[in-house]
């Protein structure tokens, strides 16, 4: 009982300020979410992406978190250039009173060849979404009736929402890089929880990400990776890198291979000037068109004195079918 009286009150304190975001440590699990566009940038004509993720759940009812989403070329031309789409749906639970985030999103995309022979190019994307917000007052348990509960308030708020995104592809001596730029919440949602609706929108978003594929021999490679972003007074960057090994490369056929790495998260704001969140120690299969990414955090912010270092667990499945054989429509890109 004790247990859900707090959890409502630390509700209430979440909702005394404006939302962040829920998050995922994998960029190929999860490409839409982080930027739109990325729709389109993989090798072949249709990719699929699911992503979950569990967290705080060793001393709480934690976040629960899931991702699902496709994307396909809508058409192309000689060199990369050309269209796509893309649709993801996501959710996310939290909490003994249910506290749920799901919502749903389409994308679209269209990229430019700046040099087809070096497989360069630039993408460009808007995404619109739909939001939804609820919560579960009939399993508040307190000590006595709660009269600041809103009796007639249904615990459901909806928004719509846009986001658009920039991403950069480009080789470097035979190594592949990537750079983007995303901003999610133009339209600022409000989704609050206040019985006289009190208008606190979503902060909006920046994101950066930056990454590449850089050779180190016949058979290996690294794969770092970068993501920035800013919402509201936060900061957070998650960088690391990934240890490429190939297993087995046939010439115009996907690759098989095994990754060892890790990253670390660390955040900033509210009056602190870093915080160092968390190591995430990580592992990818890629064989032929299907790729596995897992991943565990690893808590080493203040709260590992009551999480026992435990963070959570997550994991990614990639699936690109391919339809098309012919070497122009093949687009060159780095891993991510």
């Amino acid at each position: 009982m004790l247990k859900k009286y707090i959890t409502y009150l630390l509700l209430l304190v979440c909702w005394n300020a404006s939302g962040q975001d829920i998050h995922f440590s994998h960029l190929s699990g999860a490409p839409l979410y982080h930027n739109p566009a990325f729709s389109g940038l993989f090798s072949g004509d249709l990719r699929l992406a699911g992503s979950y993720r569990s967290q705080w759940n060793s001393f709480t009812n934690g976040y629960q978190t899931i991702y699902a989403g496709a994307d396909f070329q809508i058409s192309r031309l000689q060199g990369g250039s050309g269209l796509s789409m893309g649709i993801q749906t996501f959710g996310d639970k939290a909490g003994d009173l249910d506290f749920r985030t799901t919502g749903g999103s389409v994308a679209l995309a269209g990229r430019l060849a700046l040099d087809p022979r070096k497989g360069s190019f630039i993408s460009m994307g808007l995404q619109g979404s739909y939001i939804q917000q609820s919560v579960d007052y009939s399993k508040i348990v307190a000590f006595d009736n709660e009269p600041n509960l809103p009796e007639a308030d249904a615990g459901l708020r909806r928004a719509l929402d846009l986001s658009a995104g920039l991403v950069i592809v480009f080789n470097i001596q035979k190594n592949k890089f990537y750079s983007g730029l995303a901003y999610h919440h133009f339209t600022r949602p409000v989704l609050t929880f206040y019985e006289d609706n009190i208008p606190l929108p979503l902060y909006g978003k920046i994101q950066l990400q930056a990454g590449g594929e850089i050779s180190s021999g016949r058979q290996t490679a690294w794969v770092p990776q970068i993501q920035f972003s800013a919402q509201g007074p936060i900061r957070s960057t998650f960088a690391g890198t990934f240890f490429k090994y190939i297993l087995s490369k046939k010439r115009n056929e996907p690759e098989r291979a095994i990754y060892f790495g890790g990253w670390v998260r660390w955040y900033s704001g509210n009056g602190q000037f870093i915080n160092l969140d968390a190591w995430v120690p990580g592992i990818r299969f890629d064989i032929d068109d299907f790729n596995i990414i897992a991943s565990y955090d690893v808590n080493v912010s203040p709260l590992r004195r009551v999480s026992r270092g435990g963070g959570g667990p997550e994991i990614s499945l990639v699936k690109v079918f391919s339809f098309s054989r012919k070497r122009r429509h093949r687009i060159e890109c780095p891993v991510f």
